[in-house]
């Protein structure tokens, strides 16, 4: 089967792609739309853990059971993810670790074999 990059090597009918929108009936009837044609997705992954929690009102108002019958995971671990009701999963990217190593790169400080930050996922509630 055909793969796209960066899809984890999922099969292309596996994955899809929906815009996340401001209005919240927008975003209802986007993954209402989402989840009718691609009945086997089992997990949203957002761009941003806001993304994610405008995800997550979407779904309780269809009354999809998070991570039961759809897991989300955030990206960015924000501040406000680990308050929310059903504290939400996301990715921590260590940003203030990448800006040093990058300045120091471009002074021309940074040792060659200097281990690169790694972003780590940040398991709670909704995965």
């Amino acid at each position: 089967m055909p793969e796209t990059p960066g899809d984890g090597g999922l099969p292309d009918e596996e994955t899809a792609e929906i815009r996340n929108h401001i209005d919240k009936s927008r975003n209802v009837a986007a993954i209402r739309e989402l989840r009718e044609h691609h009945p086997r997705i089992t997990a949203l992954a957002a761009v941003h853990d806001s993304v994610a929690v405008r995800t997550l009102s979407a779904l309780e108002t269809l009354s999809v059971r998070v991570p039961q019958e759809l897991a989300v995971l955030g990206f960015g671990n924000s501040d406000f993810g680990a308050w929310l009701p059903l504290p939400l999963t996301t990715v921590d990217i260590p940003t203030e670790a990448f800006g040093r190593q990058t300045a120091r790169k471009i002074l021309g400080t940074e040792p060659e074999d200097a281990p690169v930050p790694s972003p780590h996922v940040i398991i709670r509630e909704t995965a």
